[in-house]
């Protein structure tokens, strides 16, 4: 016997419990009677109601692809893209994506009662494809929407894609690390894991199991007995340094939230120390972007010395959101982080006129100071003005890193 997988799962959405809400929402959490109600409904779905077949499968992919995530992204780009947002429209906008993500815990639960079933397992490297298909078309969408350094609207739709997307991620990660397949094919997920982590979409904080190297114990773990990936390639130690930096990074965004939101707390028992230490991400919490000596961030809070930004959107998206707080650092610590911010940027012992003149005494790809070139010339680009090069080959080598950065001002 085969169904409409379409209308069936139409019909568990309209489910609700005895309040009229939707059984859906309560389905992530394992306490709620919804949970076992509808993993009833799945079991029946596939042990009773069905055939196994491709074209179930494809069907179930066709509608996590286009009824649930590129819904939701649509619905962002729509909601972002007017001139004035109002509040009901972010509203709507956050309504819709949360049901969304609801709805993925659900999909995610019924390839996961066909992996355990018996009866499906002739099509159990089909499901496990179909899992690594809409982790491929998640790349291509944050691909599609980039971070812009210079136009504010595409960054904030960046900025909301990424958290729906990272969301949708670690939903889907979830699932699959906490139960004990024993024949993940990891040859399959990896390389895809791997590119869905440098767009920092993998987990959205990097805490569910920790940075990539925890991940990789993880999938280790449940990896087929005759199967081993080979991990500390040169995209995992990268990998491994960027994603505990971002995880770093957004644990101290995190305490700051809290010590806003919890005031009376901190100041009984004092507030964790990692609140108070220079991080090189971008201060916009899920902005990737990472500073470096070589190319520091141009905008800086010369007040508390915590925040900084990447970008003129990502400052203003700070601002908007009331993410910069000075009076959360006191006076003590600001010291602190701003030798942890000279030190790690290479400005010990420089003064304001000399950070800003900094970036044009040295060149920004091959890093020749202005006083060691025979002619002492460096060009500033054209379009910022912010960063020099000693010649036309070093900017036009440098201009793939530089434009995520170049803006007009």
């Amino acid at each position: 016997m085969d169904v409409c997988i379409e209308n069936w799962i139409r019909t568990v959405e309209t489910l609700t419990d005895e309040d009229g809400e939707s059984l859906l929402s309560n389905f992530p959490d394992d306490c709620h009677e919804s949970h076992d109600l509808l993993m009833n409904r799945i079991n029946e779905f596939v042990q009773v109601r069905t055939v196994p077949s491709q074209r179930i499968i494809n069907k179930l992919q066709d509608h996590i692809i286009d009824d649930v995530l590129l819904v939701g992204v649509n619905k962002i780009v729509t909601t972002w893209s007017v001139s004035t947002v109002t509040p009901e429209a972010q509203r709507s906008q956050h309504d819709l994506t949360d049901k969304l993500l609801d709805k993925i815990h659900f999909l995610v639960a019924m390839h996961i009662a066909m992996l355990n079933s018996k009866k499906w397992k002739d099509l159990h490297h089909s499901i496990y494809t179909v899992i690594n298909n809409v982790f491929l078309e998640i790349i291509t969408l944050i691909e599609k929407y980039p971070h812009h350094p210079s136009d504010f609207v595409k960054t904030v739709i960046h900025l909301m894609i990424k958290s729906y997307i990272s969301n949708f991620c670690c939903n889907i990660l979830v699932k699959m690390l906490q139960r004990d397949f024993g024949r993940v094919p990891v040859d399959l997920f990896v390389p895809t894991m791997r590119r869905l982590g440098m767009l920092d979409v993998l987990d959205n904080q990097w805490n569910m199991f920790g940075a990539w190297d925890q991940i990789c114990l993880e999938l280790r773990k449940h990896a087929r007995t005759d199967l081993h990936f080979d991990y500390n390639t040169n995209a995992d130690e990268i990998l491994v340094e960027k994603s505990m930096l971002w995880r770093s990074s957004r644990n101290s965004l995190r305490c700051r939230n809290m010590m806003k939101s919890n005031a009376g707390i901190f100041e009984r028992v004092g507030a964790p120390e990692q609140a108070f230490q220079y991080f090189s991400k971008c201060s916009v919490m899920a902005c990737s972007n990472i500073e470096t000596e070589k190319k520091p961030h141009s905008i800086r809070c010369k007040k508390c010395w915590y925040y900084h930004f990447c970008s003129k959107p990502c400052e203003r998206y700070a601002n908007l959101q009331k993410i910069h707080d000075c009076n959360l650092t006191p006076p003590d610590k600001v010291q602190v982080i701003k030798n942890e911010t000279e030190s790690y940027l290479g400005l010990k012992g420089d003064n304001d006129d000399n950070y800003k003149k900094r970036c044009n005494e040295i060149c920004n790809f091959c890093s020749a100071k202005k006083i060691d070139l025979p002619k002492c010339l460096l060009l500033s680009c054209s379009r910022c003005k912010k960063v020099s090069y000693c010649s036309l080959s070093c900017q036009k080598w440098d201009w793939p890193v530089h434009k995520q950065t170049c803006s007009k001002f």
